[in-house]
């Protein structure tokens, strides 16, 4: 009976966390910053887009302030290979940040193993910059909010995008050879790490408060970053 009173305990003390967890997110998450954030009459447009769990951002592959396709390579030695050419005529870019084995190790959910799950959560993981390109706009590949930003929004957007990118002695982007999902994607080591507090979402989430747009307070789920972008006027 004291073991099983002991298992009892710890089962209600998990429950309890994962309470005030989903609590908390939850009124971090109706709480909105930069409340006064309007889309530009001749801004740039954006997305930001979730599969239903996990959001990204989708620029523009290129823009006044960026061409992505010279910044990004997907070929695995840097030259022009089929990959790398079929990517200049891409249209849109799109940035996730996430948990690293969650990453290589997940390509669908079917994939999902309970020690990868637990071990975003429960303690500071390493992370990944995962890119893609596109042809097709992000409103039309699932759910997304498009914004029109101005390129000083778009700037800090683009910088804290590159802040998170970790770098090599030569101040490269570092990528991972031949771990993409298909041939129009890359995985590139990342800066800072994964855990309950800061999630894909809250990546995102703090993005667009580094860029002086609409965004909940804290988000470590994707429905509060759709919501808060919904009730833009």
């Amino acid at each position: 009976m004291t073991a099983l009173r002991w298992l009892m305990r710890i089962a209600i003390a998990i429950a309890g966390m994962i309470l005030a967890y989903v609590g908390l997110a939850t009124i971090c998450g109706i709480i909105p910053v930069n409340t006064d954030y309007e889309d530009a009459p001749d801004g740039t447009e954006i997305f930001v887009s979730t599969n239903g769990v996990h959001c990204d951002f989708a620029l523009p592959a290129k823009s006044r302030l960026r061409d992505w396709t010279e910044t990004l390579q997907l070929s695995s030695d840097g030259t022009i290979a089929r990959e790398a050419g079929r990517q200049k005529g891409a249209l849109w870019v799109h940035f996730g940040w996430g948990e690293r084995h969650f990453y290589l190790d997940t390509p669908t959910w079917s994939d999902l193993e309970v020690s990868t799950a637990l071990g975003a959560v429960f303690w500071p993981t390493t992370t990944l910059m995962h890119v893609s390109f596109s042809w097709m706009r992000p409103d039309a590949l699932g759910e997304s909010r498009r914004l029109v930003v101005d390129d000083a929004r778009l700037g800090r957007l683009i910088e804290y995008i590159e802040g998170q990118f970790a770098r090599d002695e030569h101040g490269a982007f570092v990528r991972l050879d031949n771990r993409g999902y298909g041939n129009l994607d890359d995985f590139y080591e990342a800066r800072g790490s994964y855990h309950a507090l800061h999630t894909c979402n809250d990546w995102v989430n703090a993005g667009l408060k580094h860029a002086g747009i609409r965004a909940a307070l804290w988000s470590p789920f994707d429905k509060a970053i759709l919501y808060q972008l919904g009730r833009i006027r």
